[in-house]
């Protein structure tokens, strides 16, 4: 897979290649379109219509040299007639939303990386689009999960990726929309606390929450990827969650 990306600002990494690789088989064998949220160059999208050609996904991005960019890596790897990018605010009313093109309850997997770090606590990249994509304003990470929720079928997997000092902001959030939530926090090294989490949730569903044990990043030298990572990395295997 081949990824343009901006020389500033905001650049996917290894969050959105794992995003993308989150999608379960079983899922992916339905055949049913993924939502791809905050799309930025399209990683996390991308990858999934690597692993999976049954899939078809809808790219959402608000910054329209981002999108551009969105569009020229899905035409760059192929993928032209399985994909479409639509430049939109995640956070707008849902007249809004539905009128730029996005469907609801359509979606039978929503992929959605909300921005980190609240405005105020962190200095912002150059440029309104890596701004946009780096932090939020208060609230805004409720209308991301309703704006998901909205947007998957009655049955719909949504999978979000967020800091794990987050955790409680992102249950919180979720409320009762999902059930079945699956919790995978991903650690930099075997002795150090989860820096990110990736959480699955179930549309309509009321099972019980599970939290797994820590996906590891790197090998003990701090330098190498972890065998799992790497395969995940290089496109030579799937997340298995």
């Amino acid at each position: 897979m081949l990824i343009g990306q901006p020389k500033k600002g905001f650049r996917a990494g290894s969050d959105s290649v794992l995003l993308g690789s989150a999608i379960s088989a079983r899922r992916a064998a339905t055949g049913g379109p993924v939502l791809d949220l905050g799309a930025g160059a399209g990683v996390a999208g991308l990858v999934a219509l690597t692993h999976y050609e049954a899939l078809a996904a809808t790219f959402v991005e608000i910054d329209p040299a981002t999108a551009a960019l969105c569009r020229a890596n899905i035409k760059r790897n192929g993928f032209g007639a399985r994909a479409e990018v639509l430049e939109l605010d995640v956070t707008a009313p849902g007249p809004v939303r539905v009128g730029a093109g996005l469907r609801q309850n359509h979606f039978a997997t929503v992929l959605a990386n909300p921005p980190y770090y609240a405005r105020h606590t962190v200095t912002l990249p150059a440029g309104p689009g890596a701004a946009r994509a780096h932090a939020h304003d208060g609230g805004d990470l409720v209308h991301w999960v309703k704006t998901a929720c909205g947007a998957g079928t009655a049955d719909a997997e949504v999978i979000f990726i967020y800091p794990a000092t987050g955790l409680d902001r992102l249950l919180e959030a979720i409320g009762a929309r999902l059930g079945k939530l699956v919790i995978l926090p991903i650690s930099p090294f075997a002795a150090a606390p989860a820096g990110r989490i990736l959480v699955r949730g179930t549309k309509g569903s009321k099972a019980p929450l599970t939290l797994l044990p820590p996906l590891i990043m790197h090998k003990d030298n701090g330098e190498e990827f972890c065998d799992t990572v790497h395969g995940i990395l290089t496109g030579t295997t799937r997340l298995d969650w």
